[in-house]
């Protein structure tokens, strides 16, 4: 069973450019298909999230990914012709696209940037690391902004959070 890493994607283009990409996701109601993203799933079905999310030039939606985007995107599977890469499917679809992911199994959070001609830029860190007044460790993405509002789940108190 992996870790999952919960992402949003940003993904930019003509609208029907913008659909083709992300039909390459694997949807609830997905049967088969030529073509998809490894392991990266859209927690709705087709219809639902066409309605939601697309129609225009910018579509920005959640996703997991089974162990990292990285591991699903880029390197895709093995699985020979099925599972297509970012590079491949922003090149083909003319599509630039944004990703950010964190997964607190490893503490990592990753940035995954694609244009229309495959350029590629990644970046993966670990997540900062907190200590609560009571000794308790956690990690929080670099992002968050609310330790402030956040209970220890060791001693209960809320906001007693330290940078490590």
């Amino acid at each position: 069973m992996p870790n999952w890493a919960s992402g949003c994607v940003r993904v930019e283009g003509d609208p029907k450019d913008i659909e083709e990409f992300c039909k390459l996701f694997l949807f609830f109601d997905t049967d088969s298909m030529s073509q998809y993203f490894a392991r990266s799933f859209i927690h709705q079905k087709w219809g639902e999230f066409k309605k939601e999310y697309l129609g225009g030039n910018i579509a920005e939606f959640g996703v997991e990914f089974a162990w990292s985007g990285h591991s699903c995107l880029v390197e895709g599977y093995p699985n020979g012709e099925e599972c297509i890469t970012l590079i491949e499917a922003c090149k083909k679809h003319k599509v630039k696209v944004a990703i950010d992911t964190e997964e607190s199994g490893f503490a990592f959070e990753e940035h995954i940037q694609c244009d229309r001609d495959g350029d590629l830029i990644e970046e993966s860190n670990y997540m900062p690391t907190y200590v609560c007044a009571c000794g308790e460790e956690i990690s929080f993405p670099t992002n968050y902004d609310c330790l402030d509002e956040e209970e220890c789940w060791k001693c209960e108190k809320v906001g007693n959070w330290r940078k490590k």
